[in-house]
């Protein structure tokens, strides 16, 4: 995952494995992360996915909702 920045700290499980090119992005509200991830399976998968319209006291919870969908992108085919 990043070697900087957010992206750096998403993956705190690190199960990752340096599989997910990533940039993130925020405004009040609203994150978001693009980018690629390679899969278990070899397969190199795009995505995008933004997360808006939610109250910042539930910081901690939007990001370990996206973590938790790049691990499962990881995983497909499994």
């Amino acid at each position: 995952l990043g070697q900087s920045g957010t992206v750096k700290y998403l993956d705190r499980k690190n199960v990752t494995k340096g599989r997910v090119h990533a940039k993130s992005g925020s405004i009040n509200g609203t994150r978001s992360y693009a980018g690629y991830a390679k899969a278990t399976n070899g397969k190199l998968y795009a995505f995008s996915f933004i997360v808006n319209r939610y109250d910042n006291s539930y910081k901690q919870e939007v990001r370990s909702f996206l973590e938790n969908i790049l691990i499962d992108v990881i995983d497909l085919d499994q």
